[in-house]
């Protein structure tokens, strides 16, 4: 999406959030709750000097974006959600924090083999899109940090998942909006997410792209980028 975007003229920036990527990963459950994670984007935006700008996001992000608008709307122009968590059911959630108990915490730090990225990824992309040997190796890379993995079973555990009070839409003056869902998502429920957003949030756009899976701006960027750069003209 960078280079779609930096050719229309925008300064994007792509964050990789604490826990990800090669950003710090503490090894604490509390620096993973959904307070710490939308106090650490704030952070990161002041210390990037900016005042108002767009915030886009995906499934987890979405719902640091969203909670960062509604704490102060004034700050934000445009809000993209790219298949967003947080609206409706998160499938196999349950699951995962079934097997991934406290105890077994330092074992699973070290239990992610290549053919289980590759498979996750094959569910994530929908069924028009194949994920390419270097998506494979660059997503795989990071996990090999024993932090990683820690991280993200904190995250499953920590973070709040529950859709918002819809009062809080109610209130709050809302910018631009723009939700992106792909019929093929296995990880969300798309029917339960795109209810809340008809009901809830007023003026959101909801943009359904048959045959994306949850990584939509992956599997369908061209559709992704025409969506996003079509709310940013608003």
């Amino acid at each position: 999406m960078l280079p779609a975007l930096g050719a229309a003229g925008w300064h994007a920036m792509a964050i990789d959030l604490r826990g990800h990527g090669l950003s710090d990963k503490p090894v604490g459950e509390t620096a993973y709750t959904t307070p710490a994670l939308v106090a650490h984007l704030g952070a990161v935006r002041d210390a990037l000097g900016i005042d108002r700008g767009a915030l886009a996001a995906m499934s987890m992000g979405a719902v640091l974006i969203r909670e960062l608008m509604l704490d102060d709307p004034s700050r934000v122009s445009h809000l993209a959600w790219i298949s967003p968590a947080g609206f409706g059911r998160i499938r196999r959630r349950e699951m995962g924090q079934l097997f991934s108990p406290r105890v077994l915490a330092p074992l699973i730090a070290r239990l992610v083999p290549r053919f289980a990225v590759a498979h996750s990824m094959a569910r994530t992309y929908g069924p028009n899109a194949t994920p390419l040997e270097r998506d494979i190796e660059e997503y795989w890379a990071p996990s090999q940090f024993p932090e990683f993995v820690l991280a993200s079973r904190h995250l499953l555990h920590a973070f709040d998942w529950a859709p918002p009070d819809p009062a809080r839409f109610a209130r709050a003056d809302l910018p631009p909006m723009l939700a992106m869902l792909g019929t093929h998502d296995r990880l969300i429920d798309l029917d339960e997410t795109e209810a809340y957003l008809v009901a809830h949030v007023p003026g959101c756009r909801i943009a359904v792209l048959p045959g994306a899976g949850h990584a939509l701006h992956e599997d369908t960027p061209v559709e992704a980028n025409r969506l996003l750069l079509g709310l940013l003209q608003r």
